[in-house]
Formats: C-alpha cells, sequence, structure tokens
C-alpha cells in the first residue's frame, strides 16, 4: 500500500493509519456485503501489518514500516485526537477479525495494544475514545448478530434497518442476502455452521460467549434478546 497517488504513479509506503483505516472500512463494508474478498482483503492487510508495523518491545505498533526509509526515530501514537491513533483502530479491527477467524494471533495482539495503553487512557480517557471502544468490546465480549434479509420488503430489512441506527460498539454484525453469500465463507468459524438452507422467512441469530439464540422472526424479538445482552 502506498500514501500518495498523483498523475499515475504511486509512491511513499504506506502508514500505520492508512493500513488500520483501509481493514476498518473493509470490515464495515463486509459486515453490510458479506462478499468473502472483503474479508480476505482485511486479513492480508492486518497480516502486513502485524508483521511490519509490530514492537515486540512495547507490544504496540510503530507508524513506519520496517522497510521504511530510515529516520531518527520510529515514532508512534495511541492518542485518540481528531482522528482515532492507528493503534486504537487496530485494536479494534483486530477484536473483530477475530470474532470472524478465530484466530487466536489477533486476539493476543489486540490484548497487547490495549495493555500498553490502558494506565494513560484511565489517566485521561478523553484522548484515548477509540481505544476505549476496543477495550469495552473486550470486556463486554462481543455480540455477534447474523440477519438474513433477502429483500427490501421483509422483516430481514426492517431488522437491519433498525440495527444500523443503533450503537452496540461491541456488535459484529453480518447481513446475509443468501446461501451463494456463505458457500465461499465456510471456512472462517464465524459462517461454518451458518446456512439459510430451508429457511424461507427472514430471521435474526444473535450470539454471545458462544450461546446463540434460536432464529428470531421479528423485529420486536431480536430487539428483546438485544436489550438482555446489552
Amino acid at each position: 500500500m502506498f500514501r500518495t497517488f498523483k498523475n499515475g504513479e504511486s509512491k511513499l509506503n504506506g502508514y500505520l493509519d492508512d493500513y488500520a483505516f483501509y481493514v476498518n472500512a473493509l470490515l464495515d463494508v463486509f459486515e453490510l456485503n458479506p462478499n468473502h474478498l472483503y474479508l480476505e482483503q482485511a486479513i492480508k492487510h492486518t497480516d502486513f501489518m502485524l508483521e511490519h508495523f509490530w514492537d515486540a518491545v512495547d507490544r504496540n505498533l510503530f507508524f513506519t514500516t520496517d522497510d521504511h526509509e530510515k529516520l531518527i526515530v520510529r515514532t508512534k501514537s495511541l492518542y485518540d485526537l481528531a482522528l482515532p491513533s492507528g493503534n486504537s483502530v487496530a485494536a479494534s479491527n483486530l477484536l473483530r477479525l477475530h470474532v470472524l477467524t478465530q484466530n487466536s494471533n489477533y486476539l493476543e495482539k489486540a490484548e497487547q495494544i490495549m495493555e500498553s495503553g490502558s494506565k494513560a487512557s484511565i489517566q485521561n480517557p478523553f484522548g484515548f475514545g477509540q481505544l476505549l471502544i476496543a477495550i469495552y468490546m473486550y470486556l463486554k465480549k462481543p455480540i455477534e448478530i447474523t440477519i438474513r434479509a433477502e429483500n427490501k420488503t421483509g422483516e430481514g430489512e426492517n431488522m437491519a434497518e433498525w440495527l444500523n441506527k443503533q450503537f452496540i460498539p461491541n456488535a459484529v454484525t453480518i447481513f446475509v442476502g443468501n446461501n451463494s453469500q456463505l458457500s465461499s465463507l465456510q471456512k472462517y468459524s464465524f459462517f461454518r455452521e451458518t446456512s439459510l438452507t430451508g429457511k424461507k422467512q427472514d430471521f435474526a441469530v444473535i450470539c454471545k460467549n458462544s450461546a446463540c439464540s434460536l432464529p428470531l422472526y421479528s423485529l420486536a424479538s431480536m430487539q428483546q434478546k438485544l436489550k438482555s445482552l446489552l
């Protein structure tokens, strides 16, 4: 990934923020349109980020890659100012990817980033908004929501429309239209047990701590289930 593009030329190696925000965008799009390409790209760039930005001493991420031009000091930031820091966004990404893939390395690295910024965030919580959201998701445990919304007039669409208006920072939500979207995702644990075969009605399934609800066929039942978990 490169930082700039002008007159048909890409140059300057991408920084941590470029990778972290790009992966965040890929995961956001994937939640709305579960095309396996979005998830695979998110995994690819996250793996690159952990390989080339990781600081094994402080257990968080540098701002530049290990093959960047030589600088006097390789800087890093954990502060969430006008824009969240790359470290904070990366921690959130890693937690979300762990839910989808069950790759233990993602969870381990997320824990280390959160730990490295935990003391400073206690002293000045206003400067660590995104990191605290990641910590909240980690402590409260992710809520996994799968919604089947095959058409724009069914109950699944009503569920999706309502859910998109809610702020649930520890939720990982996937909107599925049909089984063809799932076939290429079966290698990931989040989707391995998910099937729409034989189900003609829109529904939602909500999981937390490895315990899943029965299919929920109405917006009211989904709201009630979520209320019990928040």
